[in-house]
């Protein structure tokens, strides 16, 4: 059977800064097909407003099965008694509207941590008991513009994986702006109706499954835990990035 790997590739290509960022999503969708949750990550996507994301989440979303998605935000995770009960059975979750508290602050992140790292989790079914579960779920978050973490431990940042999707995608791009491209119209729908692409983008999420298990769980994302933290951090914190762009070191004469 034919099958068309270039549709798919070439979308995501078309949404990521970079190349590793396009496979990092792809890995973390191959791990979303895997049996358990057997890595420790979670993958923010953030840009400014009609970026792509959405396209994407209902690409991915579509390719597991709509019954096979959740849409649980991270608030959800911490104020919600029943939202972890819509991730039993799962393949991926992606919830498109990240936020934090009243100061743009992820204050509580122990579930989202049961949730990206295999332990288990407490969730509540209306009119039955609670029961604990084990998340096999793959953890996908979006936001226009990410809050805070309210935690710098390593046992957050081993686990966040920022994907920068810096373009907005706009009717009549203008061809001065590098940010601006062209809009197509419900792209996601389009791929998603072409039996060739969807063969092409399994047989690409199974050799992202076999190289994550080859390489132990190491996705593509060339960088370590404390490098993508300042990543995600240089968005989230207006301050950080402020200082890292406008503010430079004192040189021997200031001193």
């Amino acid at each position: 059977l034919e099958s068309d790997r270039s549709g798919v590739l070439g979308f995501l290509d078309d949404v990521t800064k970079r190349r590793t960022d396009r496979d990092t999503l792809l890995d973390h969708l191959a791990h979303g097909l895997m049996p358990g949750h057997p890595y420790r990550a979670f993958v923010v996507t953030f840009g400014p407003g009609g970026n792509g994301k959405t396209q994407v989440a209902r690409l991915f979303k579509g390719f597991v099965g709509e019954e096979n998605a959740a849409a649980v935000e991270i608030d959800e995770l911490v104020n919600d008694d029943f939202a972890t009960g819509d991730l039993p059975g799962k393949f991926i979750n992606w919830g498109d509207d990240m936020s934090g508290d009243g100061g743009g602050t992820l204050q509580e992140l122990s579930t989202l941590k049961k949730a990206s790292g295999g332990s288990s989790i407490r969730a509540n079914a209306k009119y039955e008991k609670t029961y604990d579960f084990q998340n096999e779920a793959a953890m996908f978050f979006s936001a226009n513009e990410p809050p805070r973490m309210g935690e710098v431990k390593p046992s957050v940042k081993d686990r966040l994986y920022p994907i920068e999707m810096p373009y907005r995608f706009v009717r009549d791009a203008d061809p001065d702006d590098p940010l601006e491209k062209e809009k197509e119209p419900n792209i996601a729908d389009r791929l998603l109706a072409d039996d060739a692409v969807l063969r092409g983008l399994l047989e690409v999420v199974v050799e992202h499954g076999k190289r994550l298990r080859e390489n132990s769980g190491e996705y593509s994302m060339p960088e370590g835990p404390d490098e993508r933290f300042e990543i995600y951090n240089q968005e989230a914190d207006p301050l950080t990035s402020f200082a890292r762009t406008a503010l430079k070191p004192a040189g021997p004469e200031m001193k």
